[in-house]
């Protein structure tokens, strides 16, 4: 009898903090009841589309290696079928209950290493609300297309003080799944974007998860500065590109959307799980015809197959300094792949020396380099490097096959030091630039390849 007058009592002061009815705060409470039990997290059905993956598996990951070593490919939540109807007040039951979840949370992740606020787990509650949210229906009638955001509005406006229990909501997965995400997201800490397998990146959702990179708003801007040197030189628009550190593919489709006309976008990782989302995001945004996976280390496997001549290269590799890596926020350095993220020492640069020497071999007279670096000094250094880097002249049969060399400087620290071309040589790259990102930080360094005039004594 004690017991059910508590209830009754949390009832009631439940429903006059949020002026909700008693029907809803009686299923927030049984939310609660169910956190504090841990029922509520240890059982997940197993629901359509392969989505297990996500989210049974997440309680048993281990190191981010192990968990690419079994990732596969899911569609992202935003686009899965819609086949599970709830009461729209057990949804926004568990909505309370999870905005709890985030207050017991709060800033302490920001605090520990720069990670989300409470502000932003908010703000990624919502997102998962809205790319779970497919439709609604108002007593049994037909269902009509809704967002989170609508009933958000709705809810303020005290829309459903009175007749929330009348409406059902559609979801794309189980509400018991979404629980269980989102337990998931505040215990370990696993990005969101793996748990729904859910990236939005321009005007394109792309599929992610264990294994891969999360493509990052900045990268973004890659494709701006690819659409610029095409708009300055339209020729590039018909020729072979590649995109070399793929992840998830979004630069390689990116450049294939964004050139029509290009006949192949090579995509290159090291990592089989990379190449299998990067295949699997082509044919879903329908340009696997002309998207290429191919496995290996930057260029090589490109040079082994006998591509002699590339239109234009992008690349967001790793270059986050060894330095660094201790520090970077918990849903990056426990969960995103080290060999997508680690540059190496002193400056980061290990992998993208190996792209710029191989972009001066393999790049058309003209052909576009686009690159995404750390930013200060590692883009100084890049560009600079990009500057005094020469090659042979050859004939312009041969152009793009030239021996290559860097001006080093006396020091070998410093690219920019060292003598002009000597006899027979010229510089690679014309047109070296430091570009800045939307937080104005010097990310990336653009570059053309220069023309290699032909050899006067060639017979060709």
């Amino acid at each position: 009898m004690h017991r059910a007058l508590s209830f009754a009592h949390a009832v009631r002061a439940l429903q006059q903090a949020r002026c909700l009815s008693p029907e809803v705060c009686y299923r927030i409470l049984h939310w609660r009841s169910l956190r504090c039990s841990g029922a509520a997290s240890t059982h997940v059905p197993r629901a359509a589309g392969g989505f297990q993956s996500a989210v049974e598996d997440a309680r048993g990951l281990g190191t981010p290696a192990q968990a690419a070593a079994t990732a596969q490919p899911q569609l992202p939540l935003c686009e899965r079928q819609a086949q599970h109807a709830v009461p729209l007040i057990d949804l926004l039951a568990w909505h309370e209950t999870a905005l709890l979840q985030v207050k017991d949370v709060g800033d302490s992740w920001a605090q520990q290493d720069d990670g989300p606020s409470a502000e932003d787990l908010r703000t990624e509650l919502g997102w998962l609300l809205d790319d779970s949210l497919a439709a609604w229906s108002h007593n049994g009638g037909d269902w009509r297309g809704v967002s989170w955001q609508q009933l958000e509005r709705d809810l303020r406006q005290q829309t459903f003080k009175d007749s929330a229990g009348q409406y059902r909501v559609q979801l794309r997965e189980p509400l018991e799944s979404l629980a269980a995400i989102w337990e998931q997201r505040l215990r370990h800490r696993h990005p969101l974007q793996y748990l729904t397998s859910t990236a939005f990146w321009r005007d394109i959702v792309l599929s992610v998860g264990p294994g891969v990179l999360i493509p990052r708003p900045e990268t973004e801007l890659m494709i701006d500065l690819v659409q610029e040197a095409v708009a300055a030189s339209p020729l590039l628009a018909a020729g072979t590109w590649a995109d070399l550190g793929t992840g998830s593919g979004a630069l390689a489709v990116g450049v294939a959307r964004a050139l029509p006309q290009a006949p192949k976008v090579y995509a290159v990782d090291l990592s089989p799980v990379p190449l299998a989302y990067a295949a699997f995001n082509a044919q879903r945004l329908g340009v696997a015809d002309r998207v290429t996976p191919v496995q290996g280390s930057w260029l090589e496997p490109l040079e082994a197959a006998g591509v002699r001549q590339l239109a234009g290269l992008v690349s967001n590799p790793p270059y986050i300094p060894s330095t660094e890596m201790p520090g970077l926020q918990a849903e990056v350095g426990r969960h995103e792949p080290h060999l997508a993220l680690h540059g190496g020492e002193g400056l980061g640069i290990d992998c993208l020396l190996p792209i710029c020497t191989g972009a001066a071999r393999r790049l058309q007279p003209g052909g576009f380099l686009a690159l995404e670096t750390a930013g200060g000094e590692q883009a100084r250094y890049i560009a600079e490097l990009l500057s005094h880097m020469r090659c042979s002249a050859l004939n312009g049969a041969a152009a793009g096959l030239a021996g290559v060399g860097v001006c080093t400087g006396s020091s070998g620290s410093w690219p920019g030091g060292g003598a002009g071309p000597s006899p027979g040589e010229q510089l690679a790259f014309e047109d070296v630039r430091v570009r800045k990102d939307l937080r104005g930080v010097d990310r990336f360094v653009t570059a053309s390849r220069a023309a290699v005039p032909v050899d006067p004594d060639s017979d060709s």
